[in-house]
């Protein structure tokens, strides 16, 4: 008898300090039947599954995932923007984040008279 194989790649994770004084974002990443997943989480320590502003996107939405590095609000920060939405970290982590899970870095565009 045989047995099915999975077609779920193995998820690769990782936690990030954020620019908000004990707020970890976490992250995961996976091939579910062909389709990328991505998911970020922002919790107090590491296994806080209650923490705010989950967010999950897959398919064509999850290659759209990048750094904006600095941030446009501050030179000291960055964001890791996924489905429209940001998160702030500090420049270092978003580093790490980037190589981790081989993230595009983009620079904001240049505002106007600012």
């Amino acid at each position: 008898m045989e047995t099915p194989r999975s077609s779920m790649a193995p998820a690769r994770t990782g936690s990030y300090h954020t620019a908000h004084t004990g707020l970890l974002l976490h992250v995961r990443h996976q091939v579910e039947n062909g389709e990328p997943y991505f998911g970020v989480h922002l919790a107090a320590h590491v296994g806080d599954v209650a923490g705010p502003a989950y967010c999950t996107v897959r398919g064509v939405a999850a290659l759209d995932v990048f750094i904006y590095s600095p941030a446009a609000v501050s030179a000291d920060v960055a964001a890791l923007v996924v489905a429209g939405g940001h998160y702030v970290l500090t420049l270092e982590a978003a580093a790490q984040l980037a190589a981790d899970f081989a993230l595009p870095v983009r620079m904001p565009p240049a505002i106007e008279g600012a």
